[in-house]
């Protein structure tokens, strides 16, 4: 193993053991990188995509908005209230109000990063548990499940599905059917495999959880109904979606194509903030506190870390690896490397941040593809897979997960570390089960 990525496995261990100093950590990695001279200061800047820490500060703050503004409160109160008015049965309709607020997460994590969110659905999730009388855990940690899955979705519903589709050149509609391989069903449709499958084991998770609790037929459920303040902030964030789907189509785009439509919007939401919405209230928005500076020079220090290990060539050594044992299993080396991918992806990701070890592992995906004769959309979709779902198996696998965790301790609720490995782990393996072989069987 070479000196760089010695350094990596050292940073990255450090990394896990101290995730309060996640960021300290990483920027002394590649501090020493650079003081060593492994790692020349132009391929350090080179490695830093900016396209992505653009994408993280405009939803930051398109997020703030549609929050403040009350947007993500009126879907999710009046979808929850319309299942309550027509479902009579009292286990059916807490069921089918748990189950509604699960699926308004998922269908928000398309578009949305996932923490973003969470945040966003948290005072929902809370205030439906009461009304439920039910310990909100198990509802917050199936959003959370339901988030990491679908973000992976859709080309902009998180991060690792924003950097394979850059990696492997796709556009908004290659999530759906892949045009480089004669318009084969995508990504979209494996998540919602995974979906229907995990649904499943929320809705018997549910269904105990409904059952343990003495209930009165006649309690009133509904929950309040928010108001939208203002619709502009909707329309700004429609705005931003559509200009990310339809550039995605634009050939022989700039390369920071992205990082410059995010800041249009970015300049566009700041100056409707001061000029217009701040006069409206009596307490300013402070943008700023809305975004997540500490993740987001982490994600600047891990592309330089993960760029070090690309430039010193171990990422080949990785990939000859794989393929190494792959080409043992004689009868299909080709399902070997798969599951090995899908596997070991999703076991890495119960315990680290998905973000450095998708960005690693995709040029290590794509060389195994070539070495092994078949296309890379096999091997780095499994990827993909295995990362955003397997996240969802422990409380660190994942930065909703913590953050759901942070909800739970300061509302002063029971919760530990097996309260998410008995929700999370059936719901990873089944899901993974079923988005894996449909990505498979249609790509293999």
């Amino acid at each position: 193993m070479n000196i760089t990525a010695i350094i990596f496995l050292i940073t990255y261990v450090l990394i896990i053991t101290f995730r309060k100093y996640q960021l300290l950590v990483a920027l002394c990695g590649v501090l020493v990188l650079l003081l060593t001279g492994l790692l020349p200061i132009s391929e350090a800047i080179a490695s830093i995509n900016l396209n992505v820490l653009a994408i993280f500060i405009a939803t930051s703050i398109i997020t703030a908005l549609l929050y403040e503004v009350g947007f993500i409160d009126y879907i999710a109160t009046h979808s929850i209230n319309f299942i309550a008015r027509k479902t009579k049965d009292p286990v059916k309709l807490r069921i089918g109000v748990m189950l509604s607020l699960v699926l308004i997460a998922g269908i928000i994590s398309s578009f949305m990063e996932n923490v973003a969110t969470i945040m966003l659905l948290y005072p929902v999730g809370l205030e439906v548990s009461r009304k439920l009388k039910i310990n909100p855990s198990t509802l917050l940690i199936g959003m959370s499940a339901v988030t990491n899955l679908e973000g992976s979705a859709l080309l902009i519903g998180d991060t690792p599905s924003i950097l394979t589709a850059m990696f492997a050149r796709m556009d908004f509609l290659d999530f759906f059917f892949l045009k480089a391989l004669k318009y084969k069903p995508s990504l979209f449709f494996a998540v919602q495999c995974g979906l229907i499958v995990g649904v499943g084991v929320l809705y018997i998770l549910f269904r105990k959880e409904v059952k343990r609790v003495k209930y009165d037929s006649n309690v009133e459920v509904f929950i309040s109904e928010k108001k939208i303040m203002s619709l502009f902030p909707v329309v700004i964030f429609a705005l931003y979606v559509l200009s990310l789907i339809v550039s995605s189509f634009i050939p022989d785009k700039p390369e920071h194509y992205i990082a410059y439509i995010c800041t249009f919007f970015i300049v566009i939401s700041v100056i409707w903030t001061f000029a217009f919405f701040n006069r409206k209230r009596k307490e300013e928005i402070d943008l700023l506190k809305h975004i997540d500076f500490q993740t987001f020079f982490f994600l600047i220090a891990i592309f330089i870390l993960v760029g070090s290990l690309s430039y010193s060539g171990f990422i080949d050594s990785l990939a000859q690896w794989f393929v190494n044992i792959s080409s043992r299993f004689k009868a299909n080396p080709i399902l070997l490397a798969y599951f090995l991918i899908v596997f070991i992806s999703m076991v890495v990701s119960a315990f680290v941040d998905n973000i450095p070890y998708t960005m690693a592992m995709l040029p290590v995906a794509k060389m195994m593809a070539e070495a092994l004769g078949t296309n890379m959309y096999l091997f780095i979709f499994g990827l993909l897979l295995g990362t955003t779902i397997g996240g969802n198996i422990t409380p660190i696998g994942s930065l909703s997960n913590v953050t759901i965790l942070g909800v739970l301790k300061r509302n002063s609720y029971n919760h530990d570390f097996w309260t998410f490995i008995r929700i999370g782990l059936p719901f990873s393996l089944t899901s993974l089960a079923a988005s894996s072989m449909f990505v498979y069987f249609v790509y293999s």
